[in-house]
């Protein structure tokens, strides 16, 4: 609202210093009406940038979880193969590929059963 210093000596105009009083609080509220369109309107163009931002990094693990699944197929095929070439698999312990889980890193390795030797993790 506006202050009182403001409304006192354009009272004294009548009805013409009334319509002042008006249009100067429609101006003020109009100002700040604006203010806020304004921040609102660089808010959302934050969020844009941000969003986009976010639906490429999206885009970019897609592709690399894509990539690794290809890589893993990739490895099982692999495996598969030597496990035939072999004529055991790595599970029967009959074979020359066993898993063995756990060690320093805790990740699974391959080892061949005869001498302990690691052939891949």
């Amino acid at each position: 609202m506006m202050d009182t210093h403001v409304i006192a000596p354009l009272a004294q105009f009548g009805s013409a210093g009334l319509i002042a009083v008006m249009w100067i609080a429609e101006r003020r509220a109009a100002t700040e009406r604006e203010a806020q369109l304004r921040e609102a309107h660089d808010r959302l163009g934050r969020a844009q940038l941000e969003l986009g931002e976010l639906v490429e990094v999206v885009r970019r693990n897609t592709r690399a979880m894509v990539s690794l699944r290809g890589g893993n197929r990739e490895l099982a095929m692999a495996i598969d193969r030597l496990v035939a070439h072999n004529g055991a698999h790595p599970e029967d312990g009959d074979g020359r590929l066993m898993p063995r889980h756990g060690g320093a890193t805790g990740a699974t390795e391959f080892v061949d059963d005869d001498d302990d030797d690691i052939i891949g993790r």
